[in-house]
């Protein structure tokens, strides 16, 4: 660069410097994902996130907190075997939780930012994340319950085939066609 170039940058409105800089951001996002190099994407993906929360731009960081939230009902057992690789959503990216980064990264950047809009993103996107780890946790306990609600020994009560035509059954309306939903 020269250094006309540079004193040309710095005298252009500050508007354009955050559209320069949000799009180099988003450019170095990018590349480390296509590079498949997850520590450069998950540092690269919090600066970007600290600048959109230092401009208070919601609508991309609900964007990027969307994405790594991911459906609020979702569990491996009901849509990790139906979907396809590459359709719907993924719980991981490069091996990472994206859970985990929208907690431990994304969030903790969100909430640095003192102004009551970001606040109540963080506020919002955090009862969010809670409610989705909640069903997740009671998608995996429904899928267990059944495994573990059998006995031990035919001889010891009922058998398989008796607890499936009970009045309640497994899914007659007791707790498992609950936690089903």
């Amino acid at each position: 660069r020269q250094p006309r170039d540079v004193l040309a940058a710095a005298n252009q409105p500050a508007d354009v410097q955050k559209r320069a800089a949000r799009a180099h951001l988003e450019c170095n996002v990018a590349s480390a994902l296509a590079m498949q190099s997850p520590q450069e994407w998950r540092r690269w993906l919090v600066t970007y996130v600290r600048q959109l929360a230092a401009d208070e731009d919601e609508a991309r960081l609900k964007e990027i907190l969307n994405e790594l939230l991911g459906p609020i009902r979702w569990s491996p057992t009901t849509h990790g075997a139906a979907s396809a690789p590459g359709k719907g959503w993924e719980p991981k990216i490069m091996g990472q939780d994206k859970r985990q980064i929208l907690r431990y990264d994304v969030l903790r950047e969100v909430s640095r930012v003192r102004s009551p809009s970001m606040q109540s993103l963080a506020t919002q996107s955090l009862e969010a994340l809670k409610e989705a780890e909640a069903s997740t946790a009671a998608a995996a306990a429904a899928a267990a319950a059944p495994a573990s609600a059998l006995p031990a020994s035919p001889a010891s009560g009922l058998g398989t085939a008796e607890l499936q035509t009970s009045g309640d059954g497994l899914l007659g309306g007791g707790l498992g066609s609950q936690l089903a939903l």
